[in-house]
């Protein structure tokens, strides 16, 4: 479930970055106390945006790691 609201103040958050790749929000901040909860990261865009991959190789690497 997203945070649409800070934990700090209950203001409504705010989009501060999206993915390079999905072009998803991956980060918020709240415009009233600052508050910047953590980087919601997508596996799968960061291997994207990484060296390039095939599926099944991610896949293989997941499972060895």
């Amino acid at each position: 479930m997203p945070d649409t609201l800070c934990r700090r103040c209950g203001e409504e958050l705010t989009e501060q970055s999206k993915c390079a790749e999905c072009r998803q929000t991956i980060q918020h901040t709240c415009p009233d106390c600052k508050y910047t909860p953590l980087e919601k990261v997508h596996l799968y865009c960061r291997l994207i945006s990484g060296p390039t991959y095939t599926p099944d190789k991610i896949v293989q690497e997941v499972i060895a790691a």
